[in-house]
Order: structure tokens, then sequence, then C-alpha cells
């Protein structure tokens, strides 16, 4: 089960150091179907592992800063109780918890954010023996790819994780440094923006594995990551909220092979499929 494969991994979230089973079960008069609304990743840890050891529960997680009043209005009529805090209001609409349910809202890149139906498995990319590695997580709370990072710290050992607030996006690399960070994931603006705050430190980071993703990845700071990194893994991967994970590339070159991928190259062309079909 996942709660036992994870239980034990550090937790770091804000100044407070815990392991998932250390967080707790959640209070027996907490509504099943729920969204969380939180101030921080600690309370958004507390609403995972609860959803962790209660296979019935349904749960949407978002940073309170993301929800206004018409959407927490919508929330409530699609049958969640809002939950902030210890502040609970109930839903508008009574229904009975789908089992399992977790709900993501979108970037809303296209418009408004939408929800997209998940589950702990769906969410759950990286399976088989894994290397004990301590990864950063600096994702909005309850986006795919902060759910990425928390479902391979609950379902594989030796997988420990460092939280990032908001607040802590331009000094991350000295909270890494301090709590030995091992595995990072983050978009390429947020490792050129650390490159350039940060060289100094970044450079004494032990990064065993190092993943990209949403946006697109250009050559420049592929090679800025391997000059700093010779040794790390440097992944980057296509995803989406609706659809998930698509492809992941490894070899160290911008975009992703056409051969074998999207069909039979160009005449005289090595060609790659990046943000533009070549």
């Amino acid at each position: 089960m996942i709660e036992s494969a994870g239980a034990g991994n550090r937790v770091v979230a804000g100044d407070t150091v815990t392991t998932w089973a250390q967080l707790g079960a959640a209070p027996e008069d907490m509504p099943q179907a729920a969204a969380f609304l939180t101030a921080n990743n600690l309370q958004a840890a507390h609403a995972v592992w609860a959803h962790v050891l209660d296979p019935g529960r349904e749960t949407l997680i978002a940073a309170r800063t993301r929800i206004g009043q018409e959407q927490e209005t919508e929330l409530r009529e699609a049958g969640l109780a809002i939950i902030e805090g210890h502040d609970v209001v109930p839903a508008l609409t009574e229904r009975a918890a789908e089992p399992g349910r977790i709900w993501l809202l979108t970037s809303g890149s296209t418009g408004r954010p939408k929800q997209v139906a998940h589950t702990l498995d769906s969410l759950t990319t990286v399976s088989g023996q894994q290397p004990p590695r301590t990864w950063l997580c600096p994702y909005a709370t309850g986006a795919y790819a902060w759910w990425q990072v928390v479902t391979l710290s609950l379902s594989l050992p030796g997988q420990d994780i460092v939280f990032v607030e908001p607040s802590e996006l331009d000094s991350w690399p000295a909270k890494a440094e301090k709590y030995g960070v091992t595995a990072a994931s983050g978009t390429p603006t947020f490792w050129r923006q650390a490159i350039f705050r940060s060289g100094e430190t970044m450079a004494r980071l032990p990064l065993q594995q190092i993943t990209l993703g949403g946006e697109p990845v250009d050559q420049a700071i592929l090679d800025q990551l391997r000059e700093l990194y010779p040794h790390a893994r440097i992944s980057w991967i296509y995803a989406s909220s609706e659809a998930g994970a698509a492809i992941a590339v490894h070899d160290g070159h911008a975009g992703f092979p056409g051969p074998g991928w999207t069909g039979t190259p160009r005449a005289g062309r090595d060609c790659r499929w990046t943000a533009k079909n070549c």
C-alpha cells in the first residue's frame, strides 16, 4: 500500500521537518469530499496524508490565493466542502464522495483554471527501485507537477521531499543546500533565475537528477545545467494536467527526437521536434 511505502520519508515544509506518517490522521468529523485551500505546504501535506489514509476520500488541494469567491462557490455547488485551516464551510450540494478521486486545477493559461480528475495511481509516474534522493518541490500547491513529486515521495522509500514556498523561490538554493537536496524539478525559468541569482550556491548542490518541464526547453539552459552538474541525469518532460506525462527526454538536446516518434525526418536533416514542427 502506498502509505506503507513512503510513510517514513522526510517531509520539509517551511521550518517544519517531519515524516508523512508523523502528520497523523485527519479528524473524524472532516467531510469526505473536500477542497483544501491551503496557506502553505505543511497544510497541503496534511491534506495529502488524510487522503492517503482514507481510500473513501475525494480531495482537491490548492493554494488559497488561487481560488476566488466565485470559484469557491462553484466548488461547494459541486459537492465539495471548503476546508481552510481549522475552518470548514459545508458543501452546497449533498452527495456521496467519489472514493479516491483527486481534483487538479489547470494552470489557467488558456482561460479560467479547469478541474481535472485524477487518482493517486494516475498521478504516480515513477515506479520500481530508485536510489535514495531528497527531492525539491517548488511547484504551485496542488498542480500536476507538484503531485508528481509528492506521489514519488509517497510511493517509494528513500524519497524525501523539501517543499519551496512562494516566499522562498528567490532563496531556494540555500534551503536545498541546508537539507541536502540531490534531485530537483522545475521549469526552465526556475533554473535560469536560480543560476543567475545564486550561482555559487547552485554549484555546491550535489544534484544527481535534474528535471525540467512546464515550458519549452532550449539548448542554452540544458548546456548551463550540464556545465554545472556534469554527472547529473538531466531530463525534460512534456506533460499536461489532463493527459499527464507524455514524453521524457534525457539526451542533452532540446526538443525530442523525430525519427521513430513522429515519422520519417526530412532528407538531409537530423529532425528534432521542439515548439515548432521541423
